[in-house]
C-alpha cells in the first residue's frame, strides 16, 4: 500500500449492509454533493445575499473537480473537500471543539492530508487568535503526518511521493524539503504526454514575464494540465 486512509472505516456499515461495489460509487456522490450543506450554513454565516448563496451552490454542484471524480473511480480525495467545508463552518462559527473532531477527521482521509489541517491550525493561530486550538491542529497534524509517513514505509511500499517530485529541491531530504523558503514561490505545471516541465513564480506568471524555459503561463499550450496520481 502507498496510502494510509483510514476515513475508509466510515462507509464500512454501509458496505456490509449493501457489499458491492455500487454501493461505494453512490455513497461517493452522496458524500461529495453534502458539501453543499456546509458551503451554504457558511455563506449565510457570513451574511451573503440568497442569490450569492444559490450562486455559489451551483457553482459547486457544477464544478468538474468536485463531480467530475464521481464518474471516474472510488476514491479517499473525494472526502477532503466536504471534511475541509464543515471544519471552516465550525471554525467561524466559533464551534472549536467541533471544529476539532472534523480537522481530526480530516487526518484520516489520507497520509498528507495533515498538510490541509495543519493550515487551518496556522489560519486560527495567527489570523483568529486562538492560540490553544491553533497550536492542538497544527502540532496534532504535524505529529499524525510524520507517524502516517513512518507507518506506510515501515508496513507498506513507501509513501508515494513521486507527484511532488517538481517541488522537492533536495532528494536527501524528501518531503521536508518542499518547506525550503524559495520553494513556494514556484509553481509546476507539467505536460503528461511530452514530459515537459516548466516552472515559474506566481509573480511571473501574473505579469507574463517569461520563465526559465522561455515561456510564461500565457503563451502555453492549452493542451497542458496539471498532472496527479
Amino acid at each position: 500500500a502507498v496510502h494510509l486512509s483510514p476515513v475508509f472505516y466510515v462507509l464500512l456499515p454501509f458496505y456490509k449492509l449493501v457489499p458491492r461495489p455500487e454501493t461505494l460509487l453512490v455513497l461517493q456522490a452522496l458524500l461529495v454533493i453534502s458539501g453543499i450543506i456546509p458551503l451554504c450554513l457558511l455563506t449565510r454565516f457570513l451574511r451573503f445575499t440568497r442569490l450569492q448563496t444559490l450562486c455559489f451552490g451551483l457553482m459547486y454542484c457544477a464544478y468538474p473537480a468536485f463531480m467530475g471524480g464521481c464518474f471516474y473511480d472510488f476514491h479517499e480525495n473525494k472526502f477532503l473537500t466536504v471534511i475541509i467545508l464543515w471544519t471552516m463552518y465550525f471554525l467561524e462559527t466559533g464551534r472549536f471543539k467541533s471544529m476539532v473532531c472534523s480537522a481530526a477527521l480530516l487526518l484520516l482521509v489520507k497520509e498528507d492530508a495533515p498538510v490541509y489541517a495543519a493550515c487551518i491550525g496556522l489560519y486560527l493561530f495567527l489570523y483568529k487568535r486562538q492560540y490553544r486550538y491553533g497550536a492542538m491542529v497544527f502540532i496534532g497534524s504535524c505529529l499524525y503526518f510524520s507517524i502516517a509517513i513512518w507507518y506506510i514505509n515501515r508496513f507498506g511500499d513507501g509513501a508515494m511521493v513521486n507527484r511532488f517530485d517538481n517541488f522537492i529541491s533536495d532528494k536527501r531530504l524528501g518531503l521536508i524539503s518542499m518547506f525550503h523558503p524559495g520553494q513556494p514561490g514556484l509553481c509546476a505545471v507539467t505536460d503528461c504526454g511530452k514530459g515537459q516541465t516548466y516552472l515559474f513564480s506566481a509573480d511571473a506568471a501574473a505579469s507574463g514575464i517569461p520563465s526559465a524555459h522561455g515561456k510564461g503561463l500565457e503563451e502555453m499550450d492549452p493542451g497542458h494540465s496539471l498532472c496527479t496520481d
